[in-house]
């Protein structure tokens, strides 16, 4: 947190629970962010928290499919 006048957006490439709290200050305070994980090992909290902002890696793969 230190850092986040740093960078304007943060990508998370993790569905772990324990960074929900960061999620929350980031969603909170008009930052950008966007979640990035295996939908079926992303915490439900996660999910829920980050509706529009989450992407399964499995949509990812098939976009970056397509553009090749």
């Amino acid at each position: 947190m230190r850092l986040e006048k740093e960078f304007d957006n943060l990508l998370l490439l993790s569905g772990d629970g324990d960074f929900e709290v960061l999620l929350r200050y980031f969603k909170e305070n008009g930052r950008g962010f966007y979640v990035i994980s295996n939908s079926e090992n992303t915490a439900r909290n996660i999910k829920k928290l980050c509706v529009e902002k989450f992407k399964d890696f499995s949509e990812m793969y098939t976009f970056l499919i397509r553009r090749n």
